[in-house]
């Protein structure tokens, strides 16, 4: 992510993905989100803190794709919408 190294978790169970604060560069573009929280896949509660557009290279594939912050003990979860841009639920579906 933005080119540090980090362990990817994927959720096929979240539209959404995630990054954990520590990841995030000071200059990167905020965008503000309010009041937002999710649960995280151990149950537990996490609250958003903004959403920012991060640049992910994920073997051949190179894209922005927009994710949440949040305090979470993962470097990054991926959700379903980004296997789905990188056209990688089509492993999991064969």
């Amino acid at each position: 992510v933005d080119g540090e190294v980090c362990n990817f978790r994927i959720d096929t169970g979240s539209d959404i993905s995630l990054l954990s604060g520590n990841l995030v560069k000071t200059y990167r573009q905020r965008f503000p989100v309010r009041n937002y929280f999710l649960k995280y896949p151990t149950g537990e509660e996490v609250i958003v803190y903004y959403k920012v557009l991060a640049r992910v290279d994920v073997g051949r594939h190179k894209v922005e794709f927009p994710f949440f912050v949040a305090d979470i003990s993962d470097d990054c979860i991926l959700g379903v919408h980004f296997l789905k841009k990188i056209q990688l639920e089509e492993i999991f579906e064969k």
